[in-house]
């Protein structure tokens, strides 16, 4: 009954599948081990706002979105100042502080033509973080 979806304590575990050895996302124990070890049924991680509604959600990601508005009011200006005000600065600002272009320009002036700057250094970004991922190829003989 531990596993199951009609459980209804707000501690259970939230599994990546319906088998047996589907690992709950927070606490990392299997169906199985949730059924037949000695702890509590419910996840040992669970995180409080797992049982969250919507709403909830929506208004959480409202506050983190306005703390970042008023950190991009504190440090934009000053971190322009010291970089200079190119593509390459929207580039940086983006994808290393997480303001966006709209974003800064809402704080300080940010030129139109800049914008395809922006757009081929972020498009190079994202081809160096393609670039550095490793795959490695398994080739499976004899079966």
């Amino acid at each position: 009954m531990a596993c199951n979806s009609l459980q209804t304590t707000s501690r259970r575990p939230f599994f990546d599948g319906p088998y047996r050895d589907s690992v709950c996302k927070w606490c990392g124990r299997s169906r199985e081990l949730v059924r037949h070890d000695d702890l509590p049924a419910g996840c040992l991680n669970r995180p409080d706002h797992a049982d969250d509604d919507i709403a909830d959600v929506i208004q959480r990601e409202e506050l983190r979105f306005w703390a970042l508005l008023d950190k991009a009011n504190l440090y934009v200006p000053k971190l322009v100042e010291k970089m200079g005000m190119s593509g390459e600065t929207l580039s940086i600002l983006h994808h290393t502080h997480g303001y966006d272009p709209e974003c800064v320009s809402a704080i300080v002036n940010v030129p139109k033509q800049l914008m395809e700057e922006y757009h081929a250094k972020m498009e190079d970004e994202r081809d160096r973080s393609r670039a550095a991922i490793v795959r490695n190829v398994i080739t499976v003989k004899g079966i």
